[in-house]
C-alpha cells in the first residue's frame, strides 16, 4: 500500500465496473463478485440478464429444512459454481428479518426469527467458503420491505434492532467470520445506511465486532466521503463522481489520507483471504451439486395438510392441472432470479417414472402472463374439461403460486391471497374431486383461506430451483417423506399482519411493534393464524419422552429428552426449544426460539 500515491488509494475505494475492483493496472489483485443466493448469476453480452447457471432451492426453502448441513452443503455447491466462472465472492446470503410477509425478496430471506436466520446462514456461509469463496452477507440492516426502499426511512428503538434485525449478523459474525458485509438502501433512523456511521462502525463494527470489508448495495451511496467515515469500504458500481468526490473532498480536507488506509487496510486483509483461499478451490462435480440440490429440495418443502392420509399418492388414476406444473417457478425476481441452465421436466412426467402403471393425464388450466406494459395477469383456459377431467381421476393435483413478477426485488405484494382465477381453478377442481392435492410454489406466505377446507391435502414446495418437480413428485408418491417446517407464521389473512397495518408515511416506518415480530407477535397477542411458525406434517409420527433439565449456572441450563419414531416409516422430525421468560424486568414475547436441531430416524 506504501507504494500506492493518495489518487491510486482513492480508486480502489469505487468499484472499475459492475461486479469487479481496480486493479490499477496490475499493482492489486482484481476482485470479482457476482450476484447468487440461489444461483450464480454472471452477466455477459450475450446474456444481459445473467448466463444460464443451476438454480438450488431459495434461501426459504433451505430454512425450511431446518437442516444445517443440508444448507452448508448447498453453500459448498454454490462455491463450486463460482469456481468454475472464477468468481471470487458471491452476494449472498440475505439474512433479513421478514417482519411483513408482503415484502418482495423474502424468498431470498431465511426466517422471521433471528436465531433461526442467523444459525442457517452461518452454515451457508461455511459451506461456501470451505471451498474458498467468500460470502458478502446482505442487507444491513433493517430493510425489510421493496416499497420506496431508497429514501423512506426505517425508524427503530436500539433494543429492536439488537435482538432481532442485527441478530442474525451477529450469529453469522461469530460463527462464519463472511469475507464482506454489504449495507443497505434504505435511511435507518434517517440516515441513509450507506453513509450511517452510527450503523455501520458503531453497531456493526463496534458491537458486533466484524472487522471486514463493507461493500454497498449498487447505487446505495448518496456521498462517497461520508459513506467512507462511517466506515464504508467498496462502493459498487463504478460512478465517475464518486471518484470526484472523493479526490476534490480530500483536496479540502474533508477527508484524510488516513479514513482511506482504514478502509485500505481492510480491502488488503481481504485480498490476502481470497489469495490464501485458493488452495481450498476444489469444486464438487456437477452431478454432486444437483444431488446437494434435490436433496434440499425434498427438505426443505412443507406439508401443511394431509386428511384422511391421502398422501402419499396410492390411487393410478391422476390428473395434474397449472401452467407451474409444467413451467415451475425456481426462483423470484429480480437479482436473485437465475438463467435456468437444464431442462425441467414437467410434474406429470416426473410422476409418470415413479409410477409407470398409472393413469396420469395434464391439463394447463391456470396461466400466468406477464408484459413489461401491464401486471402479471392470471387467467384460466377450459375450466369445463378440467373439471371434467378431475372427476374421472382418483387424485387431482393442482400446482399453483406467485410467479417471478409477483415476488421481486422493487415491489412488495399486495396481498398474501392467490389470484381470483386460481383461488377459483383450485376450488371447482376441488368440488369435481374431493381429493385435491394443491401444490403452492410461492416465495413467502400465502393465505389459502378460500380453499383450505375444500382440499384434502396442500405442499408448500416454495421456490425450490430446478429439481423442485422431482423432488414434489417423490413427495406425493411417497419415495421422499416431508420434514419441512415453516420457518415464517401462515397468517390468516393481510390484515392480520402488524407491519401491514402500520406502514407509516411517505418519510419513515415506524417499527412500533418493538421485538414483537412474526410469531412473537402472534402468540403473544393470542392471534389465529392458518399455519404457525416452526409447524409441518410428516408421514411419521414422532413421540418426546424423558425430559429431563439441569441448571449449570445462573442463566445456563441443558434440556435432554428422548424421540422415537413410533411409525415404521423413516422420516425427519425437527426439535425446537422455545423459551418464556416468567419474570420480567422488560415487555417479552410469549416465546422465543434458543434451539433447534433435525434428527432423521
Amino acid at each position: 500500500m506504501k507504494n500506492l500515491t493518495v489518487k491510486e488509494k482513492l480508486k480502489l475505494l469505487v468499484a472499475e465496473d459492475g461486479f469487479s475492483t481496480r486493479d490499477l493496472g496490475g499493482k492489486v489483485r482484481k476482485i470479482t463478485v457476482a450476484d447468487g443466493p440461489s444461483g450464480l448469476r454472471t452477466e455477459s453480452e450475450e446474456y444481459k440478464t445473467g448466463e444460464p447457471a443451476f438454480c438450488y432451492p431459495s434461501a426459504h426453502v433451505l430454512a425450511n429444512s431446518w437442516d444445517k448441513e443440508a444448507v452448508k452443503a448447498v453453500g459448498r455447491a454454490l462455491a463450486s459454481d463460482c469456481i468454475d466462472k472464477g468468481v471470487d465472492i458471491l452476494l449472498a446470503p440475505g439474512i433479513n428479518i421478514k417482519r411483513n410477509p408482503l415484502c418482495g425478496r423474502n424468498f431470498e430471506y431465511f426466517s422471521e426469527d433471528p436465531f433461526l436466520a442467523g444459525e442457517l446462514a452461518a452454515e451457508y456461509v461455511n459451506g461456501l467458503q470451505s471451498l474458498g469463496v467468500g460470502a458478502c452477507v446482505k442487507h444491513f440492516c433493517a430493510n425489510n420491505r421493496e416499497q420506496d426502499r431508497l429514501f423512506k426511512s426505517s425508524e427503530l428503538d436500539k433494543r429492536t434492532l439488537r435482538e432481532i434485525y442485527a441478530k442474525a449478523f451477529e450469529i453469522v459474525i461469530k460463527k462464519s467470520r463472511p469475507f464482506s458485509i454489504m449495507c443497505s438502501y434504505n435511511p435507518v433512523n434517517g440516515i441513509n445506511a450507506a453513509e450511517n456511521e452510527w450503523l455501520l462502525r458503531g453497531v456493526l463494527r463496534n458491537e458486533l465486532g466484524f472487522d471486514g470489508v463493507i461493500v454497498s448495495d449498487w447505487e446505495a451511496v448518496h456521498d462517497r466521503s461520508d459513506a467512507l467515515k462511517a466506515s464504508l469500504d467498496i462502493e459498487f458500481p463504478h460512478r465517475d463522481f464518486s471518484d470526484e468526490t472523493l479526490l476534490s473532498d480530500y483536496e479540502s480536507g474533508k477527508i484524510t489520507e488516513k479514513d482511506a488506509d482504514e478502509s485500505l487496510n481492510r480491502i488488503f486483509a481481504l485480498l490476502d483471504k481470497i489469495e490464501n483461499a485458493e488452495k481450498l478451490k476444489t469444486p464438487l462435480p456437477a452431478e454432486e451439486r444437483r444431488r446437494i440440490a434435490l436433496s434440499a429440495a425434498e427438505k426443505g418443502m412443507v406439508l401443511l395438510k394431509n386428511q384422511d392420509g391421502l398422501l402419499p399418492i396410492k390411487k393410478r388414476r391422476i390428473s395434474v392441472f397449472g401452467e407451474m406444473s409444467k413451467i415451475p417457478v425456481t426462483s423470484g425476481g429480480g437479482a436473485a432470479m437465475v438463467n435456468v441452465k437444464n431442462e425441467i421436466l414437467p410434474l406429470a412426467d416426473e410422476l409418470k417414472k415413479l409410477l409407470p402403471d398409472a393413469e396420469i393425464n395434464y391439463l394447463p388450466l391456470v396461466w400466468h402472463h406477464s408484459s413489461v406494459i401491464t401486471p402479471a395477469r392470471v387467467t384460466t383456459m377450459n375450466l369445463k374439461g378440467a373439471t371434467d377431467m378431475a372427476y374421472d381421476s382418483d387424485v387431482a393435483v393442482i400446482v399453483a403460486g406467485n410467479s417471478p413478477t409477483d415476488e421481486t426485488e422493487c415491489y412488495d405484494r399486495e396481498t398474501l391471497r392467490l389470484s381470483r382465477a386460481e383461488e377459483e381453478a383450485i376450488c371447482a377442481i376441488a368440488e369435481a374431486n374431493p381429493n385435491t392435492v394443491v401444490v403452492l410454489e410461492a416465495g413467502s406466505a400465502v393465505d389459502v383461506s378460500a380453499f383450505a377446507d375444500k382440499v384434502k391435502a396442500i405442499l408448500f414446495a416454495g421456490y425450490a430451483g430446478e429439481t423442485v418437480n422431482e423432488a414434489v413428485a417423490k413427495i406425493l408418491v411417497g419415495k421422499v417423506n416431508p420434514s419441512g417446517r415453516l420457518s415464517e407464521t401462515f397468517p390468516l389473512k393481510t390484515e392480520d399482519i402488524y407491519a401491514y397495518n402500520h406502514c407509516g408515511n411517505a418519510f419513515a416506518e415506524r417499527y412500533s411493534e418493538g421485538v414483537m415480530v412474526g410469531y412473537r407477535d402472534y402468540c403473544t397477542n393470542k392471534t389465529p393464524v392458518a399455519f404457525p411458525f416452526g409447524y409441518g406434517l410428516s408421514y411419521s409420527e414422532f413421540g418426546y419422552s424423558d425430559f429431563k433439565l439441569e441448571k449449570l449456572g445462573n442463566a445456563d441450563y441443558e434440556l435432554s429428552f428422548t424421540v422415537k419414531n413410533l411409525s415404521d416409516i423413516y422420516g425427519g422430525e425437527v426439535l425446537q426449544l422455545y423459551v418464556k421468560n416468567f419474570d420480567m424486568s422488560v415487555t417479552r414475547p410469549e416465546k422465543e426460539l434458543r434451539r433447534f436441531g433435525k434428527v432423521y430416524l
